[in-house]
């Protein structure tokens, strides 16, 4: 009788745990709370070896929610001079949800 073989399986899952991004009443509540999702998204992106910015680009906008996905769809576009597309929508994003 032969001898079972052992196989490899190898499963790609890049689940990130965050709760979609969620404004505050208050502009200045909400920019912090921007400012610390987007850090945990980046940290998490990283972890799990998110690193090509057309894929980061669509994990922020499926992990981001609505808030997120609204700003992508109405905000119009920052120069494609200035870096990869995730870092234009992250700036897009900084300058929306941040006060200044």
């Amino acid at each position: 009788m032969a001898q079972p073989q052992n196989q490899t399986l190898f499963i790609t899952h890049k689940q990130l745990n965050l709760q979609p991004f969620q404004l505050s009443e208050d502009i200045m509540a909400s920019g912090r709370n921007w400012e610390r999702w987007l850090k945990d998204f980046e940290r998490q992106a990283q972890y799990y070896g998110i690193r090509d910015p057309e894929e980061k680009k669509q994990a922020l906008l499926v992990f981001g929610g609505r808030e997120v996905t609204l700003c992508e769809d109405s905000l119009p576009d920052l120069s494609s001079s200035t870096g990869d597309v995730y870092g234009r929508m992250v700036q897009k994003l900084n300058n929306h949800f941040v006060p200044r």
